[in-house]
């Protein structure tokens, strides 16, 4: 069953999976248990790198299944929900992903945001599992009071906040066009989130389609160190520029990068001390 062209799902056994060759199929099934939610992402989709081989997603109660198939041989990754350490959900334009961290590897997932409801059954599991062992992140709800128009930097001190156990700063670059040279004005807002072990980044796009009043908001990094040397590091904008960044690094690998307008570097950095405990991480 196609539901977008692009996404299709089948809450079958492996063996009845369209474009699966039975071959394949009768080895899996020798494997691997069948598992009653079975999701196929188009070769386009399917990776980072494009793969150009099709991918399966299954998943039962305990277990999650990502087969890539390539001609007469399938390359399975398995993984129990038991051992994810750490899982991040996030959505750029109209693709998605999803990224489960286990041990020393980890899994990423892509795929069409039209298709993304097909999804849901495994977000809600690994909200059950996790992420970090039980330290599931705030509630969407929790910060519903957030309004369009708060377009400048400042730490928010909410009860709300304080009862997830997050510190928090948020903040709205609202036209950093006109510093920066960016090519357009940067409709974004961020939240950031922090607790013991995580660091959560949130984004609610305000534009005239989305405002915090009818919340769009997507978990587009949830940081979570696994080891030392996993830190939050703020590079200090320059004067030519007026722009720094507030960058999340494990070890020498850039997780993400967002923006922020030198005028606020103090609030910038009086988070990043509370998310580091280090006054000696600004580079």
């Amino acid at each position: 069953m196609s539901r977008d062209g692009s996404v299709e799902t089948w809450p079958v056994p492996i063996k009845q999976l369209e474009g699966l060759p039975s071959t394949i199929a009768e080895r899996i099934l020798a494997s691997f248990p069948v598992f009653p939610s079975c999701v196929r992402l188009p070769p386009e989709r399917s990776s980072l790198f494009k793969k150009q081989a099709p991918r399966y997603v299954c998943w039962d109660e305990d277990h999650l299944l990502v087969l890539d198939v390539r001609g007469h041989a399938y390359y399975p990754v398995e993984v129990l929900f038991r051992n994810i350490i750490a899982w991040e959900y996030g959505v750029n334009l109209l693709v998605a992903w999803i990224q489960v961290f286990y041990g020393t590897e980890e899994l990423l997932l892509q795929m069409n945001t039209v298709g993304l409801d097909l999804f849901d059954d495994l977000l809600t599991r690994l909200k059950a599992v996790g992420p970090a062992r039980g330290n599931a992140a705030p509630s969407m709800v929790d910060i519903s009071f957030l309004k369009s128009d708060d377009y400048k930097y400042f730490t928010y001190g909410s009860e709300l906040l304080k009862e997830v156990g997050a510190d928090s700063f948020f903040y709205h670059p609202r036209a950093l066009a006109d510093h920066s040279g960016f090519i357009r004005s940067h409709f974004l807002s961020y939240l950031f989130l922090k607790n013991e072990r995580n660091i959560i980044l949130l984004s609610a796009n305000l534009t005239l389609r989305n405002r915090w009043s009818t919340p769009d908001y997507s978990i587009i990094r949830h940081f979570i160190p696994r080891h030392q040397g996993e830190t939050m590091i703020i590079t200090v904008p320059s004067e030519k520029s007026g722009i720094g960044f507030i960058t999340l690094s494990v070890g020498n690998r850039l997780v993400y990068r967002c923006p922020y307008h030198r005028s606020y570097q103090e609030t910038v950095e009086a988070f990043r001390v509370s998310c580091t405990g280090s006054e000696n991480m600004v580079r």
